[in-house]
């Protein structure tokens, strides 16, 4: 039987693109003078530049570094040649590896941060997974949810960190951002979360006193109103002011703090002897310098019916609009 010899090599694909790392099969087809497709050949596979394309089994290729090159295959003289690039291997990069936000205790908002995510080599940065790494203390409730918008670069990875079940303290997760192609993978992020004590808030307690007394008395009617911190830290450096409304006229409603620091009763006393019959309004103020906000308000409603003292008349008439006689 004649053994046909070797008249063209073809060599498949007839162009290869791929990255450093990456493994690509190759295929031939060796045919004789008149088209005729041979087998049971010895095949020689070449590369012209192994620093960029390794041969590393009889048809497989293995990008080493980034360029162009060409793999040939050789039989009984005859060569067949398939031009090979190679790009650099997609690589993870992020804004940062350290990440640190915050929130205050017991604020019940989420706080979130989002990260850009591109691919600093080449080819297409595919396959990204996000995972959550446990904490040194087991019992440590979860509080980190990572979330990509994308499992292709460019993406974003969105951190949220909810703080309702954590005290004041910091805490620290690492996150391990994973793909299947890049050349740095797994890359890990360090993320820092800091639950603050929330700023004093003043509170009061009732948040509007009405009064009553009848004009000419001597005796003022009265109400305590319970001040407290509804934040964190020391409610101190308190201090009240009282705004008359409507145009009523200043003087009938005093406010006295029993102490600068909460917990303390603020005392509100009311005075009708000069005060016509009619309806009077006052806004009660209490602040403090480190609060937040910086100061909280009672209102006040004093209604004066008619004088105890017939025929005496009072210094101020009761304020328009108010009803009075």
């Amino acid at each position: 039987m004649e053994i046909l010899p070797v008249q063209t090599i073809t060599v498949m694909p007839s162009s290869a693109q791929i990255v450093t790392g990456e493994e690509l099969e190759l295929s031939l087809e060796l045919r004789g003078a008149g088209g005729e497709l041979l087998g049971g050949r010895e095949v020689e596979w070449i590369s012209d530049a192994p620093a960029i394309v390794e041969v590393t089994s009889p048809g497989m290729i293995r990008g080493v570094g980034p360029g162009e090159t060409l793999v040939r295959a050789r039989s009984e003289g005859v060569e067949g040649a398939v031009e090979v690039v190679v790009e650099e291997s997609p690589s993870i990069a992020l804004d940062s590896m350290n990440f640190t936000f915050s929130a205050e205790a017991g604020s019940g908002g989420v706080a979130e941060v989002s990260v850009a995510i591109w691919n600093a080599g080449g080819g297409t940065l595919s396959g990204l997974d996000a995972v959550v790494g446990s904490g040194e203390d087991p019992s440590e409730p979860e509080w980190l949810e990572v979330e990509l918008s994308a499992l292709v670069a460019p993406s974003q990875l969105r951190l949220r960190a909810d703080p309702s079940e954590l005290e004041v303290g910091v805490y620290s997760r690492g996150i391990e951002l994973r793909s299947s192609v890049a050349d740095n993978s797994p890359v890990t992020l360090s993320v820092t979360f800091e639950v603050r004590e929330p700023p004093p808030r003043i509170a009061l307690s009732p948040g509007s006193v009405s009064l009553a007394a009848n004009a000419g008395s001597r005796e003022p009617a009265s109400q305590g109103v319970r001040v407290t911190n509804a934040g964190g830290g020391a409610l101190s450096g308190l201090s009240v002011e009282v705004e008359p409304l409507d145009g009523a006229p200043s003087g009938w409603l005093t406010a006295s703090l029993e102490g600068s620091s909460a917990p303390t009763d603020l005392l509100l006393e009311a005075f009708a002897t000069d005060l016509s019959p009619g309806v009077y309004r006052a806004r009660v103020r209490v602040s403090a310098p480190d609060a937040v906000p910086d100061h909280a308000e009672v209102d006040v409603t004093f209604n004066v019916g008619s004088s105890v003292r017939d025929g005496i008349p009072p210094r101020h008439p009761g304020p328009a609009g108010s009803g009075g006689p």
